[in-house]
């Protein structure tokens, strides 16, 4: 069985401390913990260590801590050929957020139920991109997400 690991990939540290910080203080830390982070990433590195088929999808700093999660991950046999790119903010000229990825009270079914998406609150006619470079694979209007158009940005 193949895996994929789709998800914001990101490098966490840790400062552990004997005492709760005080607001606007300045402390000397001596140790840190620093280690990949984030669900899919995580889920993504255990897998590998277990020798399963893992392939990890995202975009990743071109930095000190995105070149140490790229280390970690060759080092145990992950693919990160999906790692990586630049991507673009779909809605130029319009930040809005207008509802989040994440458990919320449903506006039509009126139940908690989970969003997966993120909605950009633009007006009608608004012009929307890519995030990046791709074809055009499918757009139509789905009862789940309205409007929708899929782009394969290779792979």
């Amino acid at each position: 069985m193949k895996i994929l690991c789709l998800g914001h990939l990101t490098y966490d540290t840790t400062l552990p401390v004997d005492f709760y910080p005080e607001e606007n203080e300045k402390y000397h830390i001596g140790k840190k913990i620093s280690c990949g982070g984030g669900p899919a990433p995580n889920a993504g590195f255990l897998l590998g260590k277990w020798n399963e088929d893992v392939t990890i999808a995202g975009v990743l700093g071109n930095d000190y801590e995105g070149n140490k999660i790229l280390e970690e991950y060759t080092n145990i046999g992950i693919d990160t050929k999906y790692i990586g790119g630049e991507l673009e903010w779909p809605v130029p000229g319009y930040t809005r957020i207008s509802s989040n990825y994440g458990m919320r009270f449903h506006p039509i079914l009126h139940i908690n139920k989970l969003h997966t998406g993120v909605d950009i609150s633009a007006p009608y006619g608004a012009n929307f991109i890519a995030a990046n470079d791709g074809i055009v694979t499918k757009a139509y209007f789905n009862n789940a997400y309205g409007n929708m158009v899929v782009v394969d940005h290779g792979g």
